[in-house]
């Protein structure tokens, strides 16, 4: 039958066909549109806040952190000064650094000095550790006995009260680590 028509006729029925078909496919196409925007609208909203949260818990631990660093320098100035306050003396005592030199030119060739800790005596401690400025010596040498020659010229020392080496520390005969108590002489 749409063989007998004209060609002017067919093109038209196809036009026709072709605008029925858009029609019914505009308004579904509108409708998964429509659809799909809407259900983006809770997932927009929660990405949103989300974001928002994020920045308050960044700038409040940027807060925190600010405070913790500027804690901490402060803990780091604190203790620098009480070391350099226990290395500065009145001038009419003698100072750590005075203690520390006598110690050096005591030292022998084998022996290395790998830490120290200085305790300085607090004023009106009676007894204990507190009572006396003392210096402990940790270091690696060579053999036993530069360890007690070293040990014996501190002792020599007339600033020194005593001085302790542990026989712990002459266990080994050679490349060994030993511990050194010195008791530092008070002057007034």
């Amino acid at each position: 039958m749409i063989n007998l028509l004209s060609l002017d006729e067919k093109k038209k029925i196809r036009s026709d066909y072709h605008l029925r078909v858009f029609s019914v496919c505009l308004p579904i196409f509108a409708v998964i549109l429509f659809v799909a925007t809407i259900s983006l609208i809770p997932a927009y909203f929660f990405a949103q806040s989300s974001n928002a949260n994020i920045l308050k818990e960044s700038q409040s631990a940027e807060a925190v952190s600010k405070k913790i660093q500027t804690a901490e320098m402060k803990k780091l100035v604190l203790e620098a000064n009480k070391k350099i306050l226990s290395l500065v003396e009145s001038p009419n005592k003698s100072g750590a650094w005075d203690i520390f030199n006598e110690i050096l030119t005591a030292r022998l060739p084998g022996i290395t000095i790998t830490n120290y800790e200085y305790r300085k005596a607090i004023p009106g401690v009676k007894k204990g550790d507190g009572a006396v400025t003392s210096i402990i010596l940790q270091g690696v040498a060579k053999r036993r006995e530069i360890v007690q020659d070293f040990s014996e010229s501190l002792r020599q020392n007339k600033n020194f009260v005593s001085v302790d080496l542990p026989i712990s520390s002459l266990v080994s005969e050679a490349n060994f680590s030993y511990n050194i108590k010195i008791v530092v002489k008070e002057t007034k």
